[in-house]
């Protein structure tokens, strides 16, 4: 039997724009304009100096794998989110808000 490809769907953000980032106590908040929310529950690193760094800029692709996921914005910068066990903080890795959609939850 074949494999089936669904599409990431982290992919469909490819071209939102960050409208607001936060870090709230123990997780990393990104607010896009396009009403989307991504909470960021495990251990990540960015490339850049300062996290505010990717306000206003666009989500210009996506990587996943087994074991990270990559959030790569204009200007070269990288958010890039770990997916091995020992950097989970909570039962959830990842969730996508997206309105008037069920979340997405990575866990």
């Amino acid at each position: 039997m074949g494999q089936i490809n669904i599409m990431n769907p982290l992919m469909q953000l490819v071209g939102y724009v960050v409208d607001e980032i936060n870090l709230i106590e123990d997780y990393l908040q990104i607010k896009f304009i396009e009403d989307t929310t991504i909470n960021i529950n495990n251990n990540f690193q960015f490339n850049g100096d300062n996290i505010n760094l990717i306000e206003k800029k666009e989500l210009i692709s996506v990587f996943e794998d087994s074991k990270r996921i990559d959030l790569n914005f204009n200007n070269n910068l990288t958010i890039t989110i770990s997916l091995l066990d020992k950097d989970y903080n909570c039962p959830e890795a990842l969730e996508l808000y997206q309105k008037g959609k069920a979340p997405i939850i990575w866990d």
